[in-house]
């Protein structure tokens, strides 16, 4: 059977992940319960967006590479604003920076394109609500 962590320190550092990810992409944990091998979490994100239609989320599209970058887009509604970071290392504490903020939400899609993208190796982007 997989396990969530070696031991009790393992397990008390990955009961504090939800809550620092909920803290910086703007949510709240509900709850949140620990099993041997899997855990369930019930959050609330800040989206702006429909909770009773499950095609209403803040969902990032694929990308698309262009000539001029790489073009992100993401579900959005029009009475939000938005910002976006990239990150080439998921293994860095700080992995993430932003790139782009108070991008004003469309209805329906918002896109934006990264004319500065790392020519060389992975890009990993995040986009995210402001408050």
């Amino acid at each position: 059977m997989n396990s969530l962590g070696k031991d009790d320190l393992d397990r008390e550092t990955f009961l504090k992940i939800p809550g620092q990810c909920c803290a910086r992409i703007g949510g709240q944990v509900h709850a949140f319960c620990l099993m041997p091998n899997h855990f369930h979490l019930v959050a609330e994100w800040i989206a702006g967006t429909n909770p009773t239609n499950t095609l209403s989320t803040l969902r990032m599209l694929d990308p698309l590479l262009t000539p001029t970058g790489v073009t992100l887009s993401w579900q959005s509604v029009s009475s939000i604003s938005y910002f976006l970071e990239r990150g080439t290392n998921l293994a860095n504490a700080s992995a993430f920076i932003r790139i782009q903020s108070n991008l004003p939400g469309q209805a329906g899609l918002t896109m934006w394109t990264d004319t500065n993208r790392p020519v060389v190796g992975p890009a990993f982007y995040h986009v995210g609500i402001e408050e």
